[in-house]
């Protein structure tokens, strides 16, 4: 009688234990996963939210999270009846590896930036696939700083080429560009 008495109370003390370091480590990766600079979502293989970043909530859906997990991913990023045309976690799906996108010019009308989108597949412990996490990096300011280049660039060219005097551009002992005067 005893012996049951102390092994329930070091059952009782084992589970709560277990529960406490559970409790840290689940709070530890919350918090990284809310502390990445993109929008993560995590997706189960019939379309159906899991887990969304607090990131996602801000950018995609104003909503709060327990009113998206459990709803369609393309209901909740664009509003759809259907899987995306360039829906990335379909490709991961079929090709059972990890898979890389841009936004699209209509995204980037939509949300207001760009973006550049991962996704990867989660398996079980046999190698199925049960999910994926898509993670989604803003990458605004390197588009537009991609352009400035290429309209400098391109302004550059322009006068260069006009230009009535010789102009030429060596990198070493190689030509690189000359213009026509």
């Amino acid at each position: 009688n005893q012996t049951q008495t102390t092994l329930r109370e070091n059952n009782k003390i084992f589970r709560l234990l277990a529960e406490g370091e559970f409790k840290r480590t689940n709070d530890t990766l919350r918090t990284l996963f809310n502390s990445l600079p993109g929008i993560i979502n995590v997706v189960d293989t019939d379309f159906n939210v899991l887990d969304v970043s607090s990131r996602f909530i801000d950018a995609f859906s104003k909503l709060e999270e327990k009113q998206v997990i459990g709803q369609k991913c393309y209901k909740v990023h664009k509003k759809r009846d259907s899987i995306c045309p360039e829906c990335l976690v379909k490709r991961v799906y079929e090709s059972g590896k990890p898979e890389i996108r841009f936004s699209t010019p209509e995204e980037e009308t939509i949300t207001g930036w760009s973006f550049k989108v991962f996704a990867s597949p989660i398996k079980d412990n046999k190698g199925n696939i049960t999910g994926a996490v898509e993670f989604a990096l803003d990458i605004t300011d390197v588009k537009q700083a991609e352009k400035a280049l290429q309209e400098s660039e391109e302004k550059f060219r322009t006068l260069a080429d006009f230009s009535p005097i010789a102009i030429s551009i060596f990198k070493g002992e190689q030509l690189l560009y000359v213009n026509s005067a």
